[in-house]
């Protein structure tokens, strides 16, 4: 993984803050308000969200010199971090660690809690994942095309479809993939990847719409099966799961994200420093591995690319929208 650091950008931080010209990178850290870190992530323990903090959260604390917690906020598609960083916290730097779904959720909501483009500042991108159709293994079906059948060939209990959202956005989920696989389904709503995975282990759900590195684990110890995942081309670390292209699912190819966010009214200088600390952590050598054994594909990025990010998700899913015959909210 190459990451280039952005020297100027960080020296312009310090120099807005008083600090000298000429510093080390471990300096860096004198630039950050002199509180307590949370991590926030909107979903339960174990979770992918949950993975990733927490291999940040102790390297994190030692570049700066603060606590670094982890914080999990789990239900309303994420929203409780959203909203968190939209009001701040009196004493406490907040960092969102969020994956895209939750800013896509903003699509179909009538009054959105919070504006991921205006209520969260953009740090860091910090890694991209597919998300993928599992089964429980009690199916006997190995393809899709054989799952295609079988949902088919059944009552409706078969078509009962969990994911880890709810409300409009379980809604939108469930007939994107329902209108791409041929037959209708039945949305069950979990407040988090691992609950979810656990009832479709036990067969209390036939099939379920997760993120790659929340299932990868369960899957590589057989307790459930992946069908096929949301990218473009077979992952080099799965080269035995097929992407859902290869079915010529081509509406279907999701190119999901995570990133850091700091709380509404973060001034730029300080951005620009939780971003070299971010991306250096991410580019720890041990960090990396780590993040990268659950199927996260690391990338860190500028605080204007994972902006950009965020106006490319949302344009995305309400062209979807628009393709299923949906009413975006006015």
């Amino acid at each position: 993984m190459t990451v280039r650091y952005s020297r100027r950008r960080a020296l312009q931080a310090l120099g807005a803050l008083g600090a000298p010209s000429i510093v080390p990178f471990h300096a860096w850290s004198q630039a950050l308000p002199d509180f307590p870190v949370s991590i926030l992530l909107g979903f339960t323990t174990g979770d992918d969200l949950d993975h990733l903090a927490r291999a940040v959260a102790p390297r994190l604390e030692s570049r700066i010199g603060r606590h670094v917690r982890v914080e999990n906020h789990p239900g309303s598609n994420g929203s409780l971090v959203g909203e968190a960083l939209k009001k701040g916290r009196a004493g406490t730097s907040l960092i969102g660690c969020v994956s895209s779904p939750m800013v896509e959720a903003k699509v179909v909501e009538r009054t959105p809690s919070f504006n991921p483009q205006t209520d969260m500042v953009p740090l860091s991108q910090a890694g991209a994942f597919p998300m993928v159709i599992a089964i429980s293994p009690r199916i006997e079906v190995t393809t899709l095309t054989q799952f295609v059948e079988w949902l088919k060939g059944g009552d409706k209990t078969r078509t009962r479809l969990g994911a880890a959202a709810n409300g409009a956005f379980l809604d939108l989920y469930v007939k994107l993939i329902g209108q791409a696989l041929g037959t209708p389904l039945q949305g069950v709503a979990f407040r988090g990847g691992q609950p979810m995975l656990n009832d479709l282990k036990d067969n209390k759900i036939p099939a379920a719409l997760v993120s790659l590195p929340s299932a990868l684990e369960y899957h590589r110890g057989g307790k459930i099966r992946i069908l096929a995942t949301s990218a473009e081309t077979r992952l080099a670390f799965a080269p035995n799961l097929p992407s859902l292209l290869e079915y010529g699912r081509t509406d279907l190819a999701m190119n999901e994200w995570y990133g850091f966010f700091g709380a509404a009214g973060t001034p730029t200088s300080v951005v620009d420093v939780w971003n070299m600390h971010l991306r250096a952590v991410l580019a720890e050598p041990e960090a990396a591995a780590e993040i990268t054994n659950i199927g996260i594909a690391i990338k860190s990025s500028e605080p204007e690319e994972l902006g950009a990010r965020v106006a490319e998700s949302l344009k995305q899913w309400r062209g979807r929208m628009t393709a299923l015959g949906l009413q975006q909210p006015g």
